[in-house]
């Protein structure tokens, strides 16, 4: 089910980008995904409202999520292609990383984690690859700074 109320972010806000970004190639459905992550990290992924990518006035995606904020960490699963586009060219979130079927983001006190993190999702049955990406490879890492 697709929650209907969306959260807006604006490109033009100053970020910090203390982050991990670990992409994802699955043939699951997002809400298959989060429950096996949930299952085998032992976290709550929960649906979010979908995120609303503006670029200018009537260009913006539709970006589905979900969300699990911790004492010291947050992570937030991200599927990288739109589930809606108006009058954008692209229908990903990262263009430059459109192999990648989803993005799990780590914000916070993650680094004793990241490695837990591959490692789990690299055994996962339903994950094919998972790979951490730098972050001074993704173009506009603006996008991921979602908090």
């Amino acid at each position: 089910m697709r929650v209907k109320s969306n959260i807006f972010i604006s490109m033009t806000d100053e970020a910090d980008y203390d982050l991990a970004v670990i992409g994802i190639n699955t043939y699951a459905k997002e809400h298959c995904l989060a429950w096996y992550i949930n299952k085998d990290i032992y976290i709550n992924l929960s649906k979010s409202p979908d995120l609303k990518i503006k670029f200018g006035a009537d260009a913006f995606l539709l970006i589905s999520n979900y969300i699990f904020e911790e004492d010291y960490y947050i992570a937030r699963l991200i599927k990288n292609r739109a589930v809606e586009i108006i009058n954008h060219k692209k229908p990903y979130l990262l263009p430059e990383f459109m192999q990648y079927d989803f993005l799990l983001t780590l914000a916070g006190h993650y680094t004793p984690i990241l490695d837990v993190f591959l490692q789990k999702l690299s055994v996962m049955s339903v994950v094919q690859h998972a790979q951490h990406l730098p972050t001074h490879n993704i173009k506009n890492i603006e996008y991921l700074i979602l908090t």
